[in-house]
C-alpha cells in the first residue's frame, strides 16, 4: 500500500512539472544564456568590446554590464548573460545576421 502511495505521489509530480513547466512566467525575467559566435577571428579583434557593444543593442533602459556575466575570449567566441526570451532572440538574429 506504500508503495503505491509512493508511486502515486512520484507520478503526480512528475506530471505537475511538466505541465508547470509548459507555461513560461514571462518575458521579464532574465535568464542564464550562451551566446556562442564561432571561433575567435585571427586579426586584431577585442572580444569583451564587441560583447558589450552587442549587449548594449537590446538593453535599451539598463545598463548592459550588469547582465554581461562571462565573455569567452581564449576557446571561442561568445559570452554568457542574463537575457530575456525578447533579448535572446535579438541577439540570435543580430548573431547570425553578423554570419552571413
Amino acid at each position: 500500500m506504500v508503495t503505491h502511495i509512493s508511486l502515486l505521489f512520484c507520478v503526480s509530480l512528475i506530471l505537475a512539472c511538466t505541465f508547470l513547466s509548459k507555461f513560461d512566467v514571462g518575458d521579464d525575467n532574465p535568464k542564464l544564456h550562451i551566446v556562442y559566435m564561432g571561433s575567435l577571428p585571427k586579426t586584431s579583434y577585442s572580444p569583451s568590446s564587441h560583447h558589450l557593444s552587442m549587449m548594449q543593442e537590446v538593453f535599451v533602459e539598463n545598463d548592459s554590464t550588469n547582465f554581461l556575466i562571462h565573455s569567452y575570449k581564449r576557446s571561442f567566441n561568445g559570452f554568457a548573460a542574463m537575457l530575456t526570451n525578447h533579448q535572446k532572440e535579438k541577439i540570435s538574429c543580430d548573431t547570425l545576421n553578423l554570419s552571413l
